[in-house]
């Protein structure tokens, strides 16, 4: 006979794998293709996009007030958390850094944060039956160009 917590816990890592599953068979929409659009919409002119880094999709967009275009890269959560990814970006982009997960904005790059907030988005996620794990943005904005909220 099978101890009442190890079923409990058999269940709960079964549970666990269906979600992960399900969840990368979801059909999401090309994140960088809605980024372009919301900005176009914004009346932003848009370069033709790119890969970056790594097979990473990247493009840059105008600013009125800035003397050249914002870059902008985007990354899969696992992939710019791996160690050695992050110094490798910043060496290659330049210009003053902001960083974006979902609706959350930073000036630095902290681990501890983002591991905090996709906790918390998954968790919301999990709660109303929408996994979606947003890409992290990198945008590099160009020297005389303070970073400001644009999405």
């Amino acid at each position: 006979m099978i101890p009442r917590f190890a079923r409990w816990a058999l269940g709960a890592l079964i549970l666990f794998v269906l979600l992960g599953i399900l969840h990368h068979e979801a059909a999401a929409p090309d994140p960088a293709a809605t980024l372009i659009a919301e900005l176009r919409a914004q009346g932003h002119t848009i370069s033709k996009p790119k890969t970056a880094l790594w097979g990473t999709p990247g493009f840059a967009f105008s600013m009125d007030d800035c003397p050249a275009p914002v870059d902008v890269v985007l990354f899969d959560f696992d992939e710019i958390l791996s160690p050695g990814i992050m110094p490798a970006v910043q060496a290659v982009k330049h210009g003053t850094m902001q960083l974006r997960y979902g609706d959350d904005s930073f000036d630095r790059f902290d681990r501890a944060t983002l591991y905090g907030l996709r906790f918390r988005k998954g968790m919301a996620g999990l709660v109303h039956g929408k996994l979606v794990d947003p890409p992290v943005i990198l945008l590099f904005w160009p020297l005389g160009c303070a970073p400001k909220a644009v999405f």
